[in-house]
């Protein structure tokens, strides 16, 4: 969560305190909303992680020519 909060609350539970921030949409999420992936905290929208998931293998790439290969699957999908 950013350093400058003093108390976030839930946007799903306005009255439950955040425990994470969704990493797509920084959207603040309580201990029943949030959905954790190694270590990494989303919201419930499944489309989020997701996301990262496809992100995150292009990141993993170890050549150029495995990125620009996931780069093409990704578009292709």
């Amino acid at each position: 969560m950013s350093g400058n909060w003093i108390m976030e609350m839930c946007d799903n539970h306005p009255l439950m305190s955040a425990i994470a921030e969704c990493t797509v949409c920084c959207k603040p999420v309580c201990g029943d909303c949030a959905v954790s992936k190694n270590g990494t905290y989303f919201c419930n929208d499944s489309s989020h992680a997701a996301l990262l998931e496809k992100c995150t293998a292009l990141c993993e790439s170890h050549n150029m020519f495995a990125m620009e290969l996931l780069a093409k699957n990704l578009e292709a999908n």
